[in-house]
């Protein structure tokens, strides 16, 4: 999860840098991208919930990226969505008490396919290129390090 996460800072950061349809100054690219990741940084430490991925999802489809890394970012955004779809028949478990998740639950069929799905997405190869593409392009721009 850390590593969808990770690739969700980034395309997040590159987003709010270049809303609008058009790029932004480099210094209020960065500027962004860098508050920015703090904001997804407490999603990292817990906040896990469907509505909150829902609320991102739907920020990053409204934002245009910058040419240079347009292909990365439009592939962290299909993968993301296909998050929040994977994710809805557990928009009602609390990620961050894994304690309390009902066992039951982890047995129903429509929700071992979400977690499987989860997997598949975190694990493709275009994702994980098009998330270091991504990262690179911030750490190389920016000077920020969203970590990994």
């Amino acid at each position: 999860m850390r590593r969808l996460v990770a690739g969700v800072v980034v395309a997040a950061a590159i987003a709010v840098g270049c809303g609008g349809g058009g790029s932004g100054s480099a210094a209020s690219f960065c500027s962004d991208a860098e508050a920015l990741k703090a904001r997804f940084d407490k999603l990292d430490e817990g906040d896990l919930s469907y509505d909150t991925f829902v609320q991102i999802d739907n920020e990053l489809k409204k934002l245009t990226p910058p040419e240079a890394i347009k292909a990365d970012y439009n592939k962290l955004v299909d993968a993301f969505d296909q998050l929040v779809d994977a994710m809805e028949p557990l928009k009602d478990v609390d990620f961050s008490d894994p304690s309390a998740i009902d066992p039951d639950l982890l047995s129903d069929p429509e929700v071992t396919a979400a977690f499987e799905k989860l997997q598949t997405i975190t694990a493709d190869d275009s994702f994980t290129t098009a998330s270091d593409n991504v990262d690179k392009y911030l750490q190389d721009e920016c000077n920020i390090d969203i970590g990994s």
